[in-house]
Protein backbone atom coordinates (compact mmCIF):
# COMPACT_ATOMS: atom_id res chain seq x y z
CA UNK A 1 0.00 0.00 0.00
CA UNK A 2 1.45 3.17 -0.65
CA UNK A 3 1.80 6.11 1.96
CA UNK A 4 0.46 9.58 1.18
CA UNK A 5 2.59 12.46 0.97
CA UNK A 6 1.71 13.73 4.50
CA UNK A 7 2.63 10.32 5.46
CA UNK A 8 5.75 9.88 4.05
CA UNK A 9 6.64 13.47 5.21
CA UNK A 10 6.16 12.22 8.71
CA UNK A 11 8.33 8.96 8.34
CA UNK A 12 11.06 11.23 6.77
CA UNK A 13 10.91 13.54 9.49
CA UNK A 14 11.06 10.98 12.32
CA UNK A 15 14.53 9.36 10.77
CA UNK A 16 15.96 12.86 10.07
CA UNK A 17 14.85 13.52 14.25
CA UNK A 18 16.58 10.10 15.13
CA UNK A 19 19.75 10.20 13.48
CA UNK A 20 21.65 11.65 16.24
CA UNK A 21 20.63 9.46 18.40
CA UNK A 22 22.66 6.49 16.59
CA UNK A 23 25.57 7.91 16.95
CA UNK A 24 26.67 5.87 19.66
CA UNK A 25 30.46 6.65 19.22
CA UNK A 26 30.08 10.54 19.15
CA UNK A 27 32.15 10.84 22.61
CA UNK A 28 34.72 7.78 22.40
CA UNK A 29 38.01 7.73 23.79
CA UNK A 30 40.71 6.11 22.40
CA UNK A 31 42.62 3.92 24.35
CA UNK A 32 45.99 5.51 23.57
CA UNK A 33 44.65 8.69 24.25
CA UNK A 34 43.85 7.61 27.78
CA UNK A 35 45.43 6.27 31.01
CA UNK A 36 43.36 4.28 33.54
CA UNK A 37 43.68 5.73 36.54
CA UNK A 38 43.75 3.03 39.86
CA UNK A 39 43.84 5.40 42.76
CA UNK A 40 43.76 9.08 43.98
CA UNK A 41 45.55 10.44 47.44
CA UNK A 42 44.58 13.61 48.73
CA UNK A 43 46.85 15.98 51.27
CA UNK A 44 47.41 19.26 51.71
CA UNK A 45 50.77 21.39 51.83
CA UNK A 46 50.41 25.04 52.72
CA UNK A 47 47.07 25.51 51.78
CA UNK A 48 47.19 23.89 48.79
CA UNK A 49 45.26 20.55 47.48
CA UNK A 50 48.61 17.82 46.73
CA UNK A 51 46.99 14.78 44.64
CA UNK A 52 48.91 11.82 43.90
CA UNK A 53 47.52 9.66 41.43
CA UNK A 54 48.23 5.77 40.68
CA UNK A 55 47.70 4.83 36.91
CA UNK A 56 48.09 1.86 35.11
CA UNK A 57 51.20 1.77 32.99
CA UNK A 58 50.39 1.68 29.23
CA UNK A 59 52.40 -1.99 27.73
CA UNK A 60 53.60 -3.07 24.71
CA UNK A 61 53.18 -6.90 24.57
CA UNK A 62 56.76 -7.12 23.85
CA UNK A 63 57.44 -5.53 27.56
CA UNK A 64 58.77 -7.86 30.18
CA UNK A 65 56.11 -8.75 32.92
CA UNK A 66 58.56 -7.56 35.77
CA UNK A 67 58.39 -4.11 35.45
CA UNK A 68 56.00 -2.80 37.53
CA UNK A 69 52.49 -2.38 36.59
CA UNK A 70 51.72 1.20 38.17
CA UNK A 71 52.82 4.54 37.79
CA UNK A 72 52.60 7.02 40.51
CA UNK A 73 52.79 10.82 39.92
CA UNK A 74 51.71 13.77 42.74
CA UNK A 75 50.83 17.30 41.46
CA UNK A 76 49.23 20.06 43.61
CA UNK A 77 46.82 23.18 42.93
CA UNK A 78 44.15 25.36 44.35
CA UNK A 79 41.27 22.57 44.13
CA UNK A 80 41.68 18.99 43.49
CA UNK A 81 40.03 19.19 39.71
CA UNK A 82 42.86 22.02 39.43
CA UNK A 83 45.29 19.73 40.18
CA UNK A 84 43.81 16.99 38.21
CA UNK A 85 44.19 19.18 35.16
CA UNK A 86 47.68 20.13 36.12
CA UNK A 87 49.12 17.04 35.95
CA UNK A 88 48.57 16.65 31.64
CA UNK A 89 52.01 19.17 32.40
CA UNK A 90 53.54 16.17 33.16
CA UNK A 91 52.00 12.86 30.83
CA UNK A 92 50.55 13.06 27.65
CA UNK A 93 47.06 11.34 28.07
CA UNK A 94 43.90 12.51 30.06
CA UNK A 95 43.39 10.68 33.73
CA UNK A 96 40.30 7.98 32.82
CA UNK A 97 38.54 7.07 36.87
CA UNK A 98 36.05 4.85 35.53
CA UNK A 99 37.99 1.88 36.82
CA UNK A 100 39.73 3.36 39.65
CA UNK A 101 39.71 1.32 42.89
CA UNK A 102 40.44 3.67 46.06
CA UNK A 103 40.59 7.51 47.11
CA UNK A 104 43.00 7.81 50.12
CA UNK A 105 42.95 10.77 52.56
CA UNK A 106 44.94 12.19 55.21
CA UNK A 107 43.98 12.27 58.95
CA UNK A 108 44.86 16.28 58.46
CA UNK A 109 41.51 16.72 55.92
CA UNK A 110 39.72 13.95 57.89
CA UNK A 111 40.26 16.18 60.82
CA UNK A 112 39.20 18.92 58.91
CA UNK A 113 36.10 17.40 56.99
CA UNK A 114 36.04 15.00 54.60
CA UNK A 115 33.11 16.17 52.56
CA UNK A 116 34.61 19.34 50.41
CA UNK A 117 37.37 16.82 49.06
CA UNK A 118 35.02 14.12 47.78
CA UNK A 119 32.40 16.83 46.34
CA UNK A 120 34.72 16.38 42.54
CA UNK A 121 34.63 12.53 42.64
CA UNK A 122 30.56 12.37 43.87
CA UNK A 123 29.66 15.05 41.20
CA UNK A 124 31.60 14.03 38.09
CA UNK A 125 29.88 11.05 35.63
CA UNK A 126 33.42 9.43 35.29
CA UNK A 127 33.42 9.05 38.35
CA UNK A 128 32.63 5.48 40.43
CA UNK A 129 30.72 4.97 43.09
CA UNK A 130 32.07 1.97 44.50
CA UNK A 131 35.73 3.23 44.68
CA UNK A 132 36.66 2.43 48.69
CA UNK A 133 37.75 4.85 51.10
CA UNK A 134 41.07 5.23 53.17
CA UNK A 135 42.45 7.17 56.00
CA UNK A 136 45.92 7.34 56.70
CA UNK A 137 48.94 9.40 57.73
CA UNK A 138 50.45 10.39 54.49
CA UNK A 139 48.64 9.03 51.03
CA UNK A 140 51.59 9.69 48.84
CA UNK A 141 53.63 7.24 51.24
CA UNK A 142 51.09 4.78 50.90
CA UNK A 143 50.42 5.21 46.89
CA UNK A 144 54.04 4.76 46.95
CA UNK A 145 54.63 1.57 49.04
CA UNK A 146 55.04 -2.11 47.84
CA UNK A 147 52.24 -4.29 47.18
CA UNK A 148 52.41 -7.38 48.80
CA UNK A 149 50.71 -9.77 46.10
CA UNK A 150 49.01 -8.20 43.57
CA UNK A 151 50.89 -6.06 40.88
CA UNK A 152 48.71 -2.79 41.52
CA UNK A 153 49.06 -1.51 44.97
CA UNK A 154 45.50 -0.01 44.89
CA UNK A 155 43.47 -3.25 44.01
CA UNK A 156 45.10 -5.27 46.86
CA UNK A 157 44.40 -2.28 49.21
CA UNK A 158 40.65 -2.89 48.04
CA UNK A 159 40.62 -6.51 47.66
CA UNK A 160 42.42 -6.72 51.49
CA UNK A 161 39.44 -4.65 52.81
CA UNK A 162 36.86 -6.66 51.35
CA UNK A 163 38.11 -9.97 52.24
CA UNK A 164 38.88 -8.19 55.62
CA UNK A 165 35.44 -7.30 56.51
CA UNK A 166 33.99 -10.31 54.72
CA UNK A 167 35.77 -13.05 56.74
CA UNK A 168 37.66 -11.31 60.14
CA UNK A 169 35.07 -8.77 60.63
CA UNK A 170 37.76 -5.76 61.34
CA UNK A 171 38.22 -3.46 58.30
CA UNK A 172 35.25 -1.56 56.90
CA UNK A 173 34.11 -1.95 53.41
CA UNK A 174 33.58 1.66 52.99
CA UNK A 175 32.48 3.20 49.17
CA UNK A 176 31.97 6.41 48.56
CA UNK A 177 28.42 5.73 48.18
CA UNK A 178 28.00 3.77 51.42
CA UNK A 179 30.17 6.96 53.37
CA UNK A 180 27.79 9.59 51.83
CA UNK A 181 24.87 7.56 52.49
CA UNK A 182 25.99 7.38 56.16
CA UNK A 183 26.43 11.16 56.26
CA UNK A 184 23.37 11.82 54.76
CA UNK A 185 21.55 9.52 57.51
CA UNK A 186 19.44 11.56 60.35
CA UNK A 187 22.10 11.15 62.34
CA UNK A 188 25.36 11.89 60.44
CA UNK A 189 28.29 9.73 60.86
CA UNK A 190 30.93 7.39 58.88
CA UNK A 191 33.26 4.69 59.63
CA UNK A 192 36.06 4.29 57.12
CA UNK A 193 38.87 1.77 57.05
CA UNK A 194 42.56 3.55 58.85
CA UNK A 195 46.04 1.73 56.84
CA UNK A 196 49.49 2.54 57.95
CA UNK A 197 52.86 1.81 56.40
CA UNK A 198 55.39 -0.04 57.92
CA UNK A 199 58.43 2.20 57.70
CA UNK A 200 61.09 -0.82 57.19
CA UNK A 201 59.04 -3.24 55.11
CA UNK A 202 57.49 -0.34 53.24
CA UNK A 203 54.29 -2.24 53.22
CA UNK A 204 50.82 -1.66 53.51
CA UNK A 205 49.03 -2.90 57.07
CA UNK A 206 45.25 -2.58 57.78
CA UNK A 207 45.37 -0.93 61.20
CA UNK A 208 42.14 0.08 62.25
CA UNK A 209 38.78 2.04 61.67
CA UNK A 210 38.61 6.03 61.99
CA UNK A 211 34.91 7.17 62.99
CA UNK A 212 33.35 10.85 61.88
CA UNK A 213 30.93 12.72 63.59
CA UNK A 214 29.36 14.23 60.22
CA UNK A 215 32.04 14.24 57.94
CA UNK A 216 35.16 15.06 60.84
CA UNK A 217 37.30 12.80 61.99
CA UNK A 218 37.31 12.04 65.93
CA UNK A 219 38.81 8.94 65.99
CA UNK A 220 40.55 5.94 65.24
CA UNK A 221 39.64 2.48 66.96
CA UNK A 222 43.08 0.32 66.39
CA UNK A 223 42.08 -2.23 68.39
CA UNK A 224 40.74 -6.65 67.46
CA UNK A 225 37.53 -5.34 68.85
CA UNK A 226 36.56 -3.23 66.31
CA UNK A 227 34.47 -5.76 64.95
CA UNK A 228 32.12 -4.81 67.37
CA UNK A 229 30.82 -2.25 65.03
CA UNK A 230 30.24 -4.54 62.31
CA UNK A 231 28.18 -6.48 64.94
CA UNK A 232 26.05 -3.65 66.32
CA UNK A 233 25.41 -2.68 62.41
CA UNK A 234 24.81 -5.99 61.56
CA UNK A 235 26.96 -5.95 58.56
CA UNK A 236 29.04 -8.83 60.50
CA UNK A 237 29.10 -11.77 57.59
CA UNK A 238 32.32 -13.74 58.81
CA UNK A 239 34.21 -14.07 61.78
CA UNK A 240 36.78 -16.29 64.44
CA UNK A 241 35.98 -16.37 67.92
CA UNK A 242 38.77 -17.45 70.12
CA UNK A 243 37.78 -19.99 73.45
CA UNK A 244 40.75 -20.85 75.79
CA UNK A 245 40.42 -24.09 77.06
CA UNK A 246 39.08 -24.71 80.38
CA UNK A 247 41.79 -27.07 82.53
CA UNK A 248 44.49 -27.29 79.93
CA UNK A 249 48.24 -25.86 80.19
CA UNK A 250 47.92 -22.70 78.27
CA UNK A 251 49.86 -23.17 75.00
CA UNK A 252 49.37 -21.70 71.09
CA UNK A 253 46.85 -24.28 69.94
CA UNK A 254 45.21 -24.76 73.68
CA UNK A 255 42.11 -22.57 72.21
CA UNK A 256 38.94 -23.94 70.16
CA UNK A 257 37.95 -21.70 67.40
CA UNK A 258 34.32 -20.61 66.68
CA UNK A 259 33.50 -19.59 63.44
CA UNK A 260 30.91 -17.49 63.11
CA UNK A 261 28.67 -18.65 59.89
CA UNK A 262 25.68 -15.94 59.70
CA UNK A 263 24.63 -12.97 61.96
CA UNK A 264 21.70 -10.46 62.31
CA UNK A 265 21.48 -7.78 64.79
CA UNK A 266 18.63 -5.11 65.73
CA UNK A 267 18.95 -1.92 67.37
CA UNK A 268 16.41 -0.56 69.12
CA UNK A 269 15.62 2.90 71.17
CA UNK A 270 13.73 2.27 74.92
CA UNK A 271 12.55 6.07 75.91
CA UNK A 272 11.06 6.38 79.54
CA UNK A 273 10.67 9.31 80.86
CA UNK A 274 13.87 11.53 79.88
CA UNK A 275 16.16 8.22 80.06
CA UNK A 276 17.36 6.64 76.96
CA UNK A 277 18.23 2.49 76.52
CA UNK A 278 20.01 1.45 73.79
CA UNK A 279 19.12 -1.96 72.92
CA UNK A 280 20.97 -4.46 70.36
CA UNK A 281 19.74 -7.87 70.15
CA UNK A 282 22.50 -10.50 68.03
CA UNK A 283 21.79 -13.96 66.69
CA UNK A 284 24.04 -15.89 65.37
CA UNK A 285 25.38 -18.85 63.92
CA UNK A 286 28.56 -21.01 63.71
CA UNK A 287 30.73 -23.97 63.29
CA UNK A 288 33.78 -25.52 65.46
CA UNK A 289 36.49 -24.52 63.08
CA UNK A 290 39.00 -26.10 65.58
CA UNK A 291 38.80 -28.05 68.29
CA UNK A 292 42.63 -27.49 70.83
CA UNK A 293 40.47 -28.18 73.37
CA UNK A 294 39.46 -31.75 72.59
CA UNK A 295 36.43 -30.76 73.55
CA UNK A 296 33.98 -33.48 73.29
CA UNK A 297 30.93 -32.86 70.67
CA UNK A 298 29.46 -35.50 70.75
CA UNK A 299 27.35 -34.48 73.24
CA UNK A 300 24.71 -31.52 72.76
CA UNK A 301 25.36 -30.01 76.44
CA UNK A 302 28.89 -29.01 74.86
CA UNK A 303 27.42 -27.06 72.15
CA UNK A 304 25.47 -25.52 74.51
CA UNK A 305 28.11 -24.73 76.59
CA UNK A 306 30.24 -23.05 73.69
CA UNK A 307 27.65 -20.80 72.15
CA UNK A 308 27.06 -19.76 75.69
CA UNK A 309 30.96 -18.55 76.06
CA UNK A 310 30.72 -17.69 72.49
CA UNK A 311 27.46 -15.46 73.49
CA UNK A 312 29.53 -13.77 76.01
CA UNK A 313 32.78 -13.19 74.62
CA UNK A 314 30.85 -11.38 71.42
CA UNK A 315 29.12 -9.71 74.08
CA UNK A 316 31.94 -7.93 75.54
CA UNK A 317 33.79 -7.15 72.00
CA UNK A 318 30.22 -5.30 71.56
CA UNK A 319 30.46 -3.38 74.75
CA UNK A 320 33.90 -2.92 74.48
CA UNK A 321 33.29 -0.68 71.05
CA UNK A 322 30.34 0.47 72.63
CA UNK A 323 32.02 2.11 75.55
CA UNK A 324 34.76 3.63 73.04
CA UNK A 325 31.77 5.56 71.16
CA UNK A 326 30.16 6.98 74.03
CA UNK A 327 32.67 7.61 76.49
CA UNK A 328 35.77 7.99 74.03
CA UNK A 329 34.42 9.96 71.24
CA UNK A 330 30.64 10.46 72.22
CA UNK A 331 29.40 9.98 68.81
CA UNK A 332 26.78 7.40 67.57
CA UNK A 333 28.93 5.80 65.08
CA UNK A 334 26.25 2.86 64.88
CA UNK A 335 22.50 4.67 64.08
CA UNK A 336 20.90 4.63 67.21
CA UNK A 337 19.86 8.22 66.00
CA UNK A 338 17.86 6.39 62.38
CA UNK A 339 16.51 4.00 64.74
CA UNK A 340 14.95 6.86 67.47
CA UNK A 341 13.67 9.01 64.16
CA UNK A 342 11.72 5.59 62.44
CA UNK A 343 10.36 4.73 66.57
CA UNK A 344 10.09 8.68 67.85
CA UNK A 345 9.22 10.75 64.64
CA UNK A 346 7.38 13.75 66.17
CA UNK A 347 10.12 14.12 69.38
CA UNK A 348 13.15 13.65 66.67
CA UNK A 349 13.74 17.37 65.97
CA UNK A 350 13.66 18.53 69.56
CA UNK A 351 16.37 16.41 70.35
CA UNK A 352 18.29 15.80 67.01
CA UNK A 353 20.72 19.09 68.09
CA UNK A 354 21.74 17.02 71.26
CA UNK A 355 21.17 13.22 70.27
CA UNK A 356 25.36 12.80 70.82
CA UNK A 357 24.74 13.60 74.19
CA UNK A 358 22.28 11.86 74.92
CA UNK A 359 23.52 8.89 73.13
CA UNK A 360 26.64 9.06 75.40
CA UNK A 361 24.71 9.29 78.48
CA UNK A 362 22.20 6.63 77.57
CA UNK A 363 22.10 3.26 79.46
CA UNK A 364 22.81 0.28 77.03
CA UNK A 365 21.59 -3.61 76.97
CA UNK A 366 23.36 -6.08 74.97
CA UNK A 367 21.60 -9.22 73.94
CA UNK A 368 23.64 -11.75 72.24
CA UNK A 369 22.79 -15.29 71.42
CA UNK A 370 25.39 -17.38 69.44
CA UNK A 371 24.33 -21.23 68.47
CA UNK A 372 27.22 -23.94 67.91
CA UNK A 373 25.72 -25.38 64.99
CA UNK A 374 28.36 -27.83 63.43
CA UNK A 375 31.85 -29.44 63.68
CA UNK A 376 33.02 -29.75 60.87
CA UNK A 377 33.83 -33.64 60.12
CA UNK A 378 35.47 -34.62 63.60
CA UNK A 379 32.91 -35.12 66.66
CA UNK A 380 35.42 -36.21 68.51
CA UNK A 381 39.10 -37.78 68.28
CA UNK A 382 41.38 -39.15 71.16
CA UNK A 383 44.25 -41.38 70.16
CA UNK A 384 44.02 -44.89 71.32
CA UNK A 385 40.73 -44.99 71.03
Amino acid sequence: MMLGKKAQFCLFLCLVLSMPLLAGCWNRKEVNQIFFVSAGGIEKKENKVRLTIQFLRPKEKEQQKKESSAITLTTQGETIFEALRLLNLRVSRKGFWSHAYAIVLSEEIAKEGILPYLDLFRRDHEMRQDMVLIITDKPEQLLRSVPNIEMVLARELKDSMKGGSKFAGIPVFSTLHEVAKMLYSKSPYAAITHVTVDEKSKKFRIDGVSFFQKDRMVGTFKEKDVSGWHWLTGDIKSTIITLPCDKQKKTAAANLSIEIIRATSKLEVIRENRRLTLKVKVKAQSNVGENGCKSDLKKEEEFLRLGKLTSDKVGKIIEHMFDYAQKTIKTDVFGFGSVYYQQYPKSWKTIKPDWNELFSNAEKEIEVDVKVIGSGLIFSEKIGE
